[in-house]
């Protein structure tokens, strides 16, 4: 049974109680007489009111058009009532035939009757345009949560996007500089590249993952980087075992990795050791990208560029404020940190 069928049921018996009472205690009616009538009055009023369906279907409550409104239910309601008064008088007559002091009540209270039908057929009216009004608002609410939906998916997937051609551009660049310097290491970034976008797209859909399948990611991707600067950079990772089933955004730390990488190792003479950790702090997962500089300072120590705000712009979206991005530069070393609200498998 729907909420809607539920509701009309409990005004229903709501209005035959209060008719009951009214007519036991003010009419003088007996409890049974005052029950059968109440409830033959209340079901046949119901019938003539719901008959008139299509007119709350199209009849709309609108202050603009309210005289309008008024109007026509005041109409309707003297049409119904009048139906209603006969309707009741040729069943009650019938059912308390034998019982001339319930004859002659009914008789004499016609015109009470046709007012109070007026009265139950306005609070009918009025309770169905409440139950409209209210699941309109639920459906409204839910759409109103389904497009937010929609826009946040959109907006995920346009910021997702950004991600693969900035580091796909890079990689392509170096292997074109590459193919006359040394053709044969070319030909491996190329191979280790379409794996890397072959495996995206398998997982384009994901919007979540574990932290070990992005771990899987980071490794493919700095496969590929490794070719390009060999023995000039070295990877550490240091994950913590509770943490490689908490869900993280797809690809959200590889933007984090070539900052370090664009920063740290590219501008380097010397070996850049990059470092990636993860932690739990209470109910939030830390992610922190360490890296050794050499002199000291990055050229952009804040790290503002286009992946960083990548990552900002989908933490911001999936999370709302409750990750957060860090930045430290201390002792030679260059520190981005990503906290995130722990969502486990």
């Amino acid at each position: 049974m729907t909420k809607k069928a539920i509701n009309i049921i409990i005004l229903l018996s709501t209005l035959v109680g209060v008719s009951t009472i009214y007519f036991h205690y003010s009419a003088g009616l007996t409890v049974y007489q005052a029950i059968i009538d109440s409830t033959i009055s209340t079901m046949l009023l119901t019938g003539f009111s719901t008959g008139l369906l299509q007119l709350y279907r199209f009849v709309h409550f609108e202050l603009d058009g309210l005289l309008k409104f008024i109007v026509i239910h005041l109409m309707a309601g003297i049409i119904v009532s009048i139906f209603w008064v006969n309707a009741t008088q040729l069943v009650l007559v019938q059912v308390f035939i034998d019982d001339p002091v319930y004859q002659n009540f009914f008789k004499t209270n016609l015109v009470t009757r046709f007012f109070f039908g007026l009265i139950l057929y306005f609070t009918f009216t009025a309770f169905i345009y409440l139950i409209q009004a209210y699941f309109k608002n639920i459906e409204s609410i839910k759409n109103e949560e389904s497009l937010k939906r929609q826009l946040l998916e959109a907006e995920l997937n346009v910021l997702k996007l950004q991600v693969n051609p900035h580091f796909i551009f890079n990689t392509l660049n170096s292997i074109s500089s590459l193919t006359q310097i040394d053709p044969t290491l070319s030909t491996v970034m190329t191979e280790k590249l379409a794996k890397f976008i072959r495996i995206s797209l398998e997982n384009k859909e994901l919007t979540l993952i574990p932290l070990c399948d992005e771990i899987e990611n980071i490794k493919r991707y700095l496969d590929i980087e490794q070719v390009r600067f060999e023995e000039k950079m070295e990877v550490v990772f240091s994950i913590e075992e509770e943490t490689k089933h908490i869900k993280v955004p797809s690809f959200i730390i590889i933007p984090v990795i070539e900052n370090a990488i664009k920063h740290g190792v590219q501008p380097a003479m010397n070996e850049v050791i990059i470092t990636i950790s993860t932690s739990l702090e209470r109910e939030y997962l830390q992610i922190a990208v360490t890296n050794t500089l050499e002199n000291g300072n990055p050229k952009n120590p804040i790290g503002l560029g286009v992946g960083i705000n990548n990552v900002k712009e989908r933490l911001k979206l999936h999370y709302d404020k409750s990750a957060t991005v860090s930045i430290r530069n201390y002792d030679n070393l260059f520190s981005l940190s990503l906290v995130i609200p722990l969502e486990r498998e």
